[in-house]
């Protein structure tokens, strides 16, 4: 399984729960992200069978992952929303000044370098949504159709995933849906 976006480690998490007979290989630029999931998936019985790379998804070199994974689940920061630390390394910093710029500079490399990643007739889930930054509305969400297509990525459905609670919303918010993209490499 290939998480482009590891995180704090939910779907690491989540891939020890499936019992899967695997591998978990988790890309995430943050130091201290990193160090953390290491200390899990070593709590959780599962270091051998973790490959966990602290570098920014678009400096992955694509053969380490080439044709290695059967599955991909992801959720990537979402344009410059989501604010994980100030570090030269955040998506958010390198291509927050425009959108078109992280689109082209982080988008497009991880959904190629998942491509890449998955077997044929694999398949790969994105968890992602439109967001709002002061009154400026991306759609993320068909930037991540319209870039996976360009990459060699099928679409093949959508979800919604109700959200308990959402990166800088308020307590008093609507509840929150992401959308869950479901995509195969042919």
């Amino acid at each position: 399984m290939l998480d482009t976006s590891t995180g704090y480690g939910g779907r690491l998490v989540g891939f020890v729960a499936s019992r899967v007979d695997g591998r978990y290989i988790g890309i995430d630029p943050n130091v201290l992200t990193h160090e953390g999931n290491l200390s899990l998936a070593a709590s959780l019985g599962v270091g051998d069978r973790t490959e966990l790379h602290n570098l920014p998804v678009e400096e992955v070199d694509v053969e380490i992952v080439r044709g290695r994974c059967d599955f991909s689940f992801t959720s990537p920061p979402y344009f410059s929303k989501e604010h994980y630390s100030d570090d030269s390394t955040q998506s958010w910093v390198r291509y927050g000044h425009s959108f078109e710029a992280w689109v082209d500079g982080f988008l497009r490399p991880m959904l190629a370098l998942t491509y890449a990643a998955l077997k044929p007739g694999c398949s790969a889930v994105v968890n992602i949504e439109d967001v709002t930054i002061k009154t400026t509305t991306y759609p993320l969400v068909q930037a991540t159709l319209d870039t996976a297509a360009s990459v060699g990525l099928i679409h093949v459905g959508a979800e919604l995933f109700e959200m308990t609670t959402r990166v800088g919303a308020h307590q008093d918010d609507d509840v929150a849906t992401d959308r869950v993209l479901f995509f195969t490499r042919p």
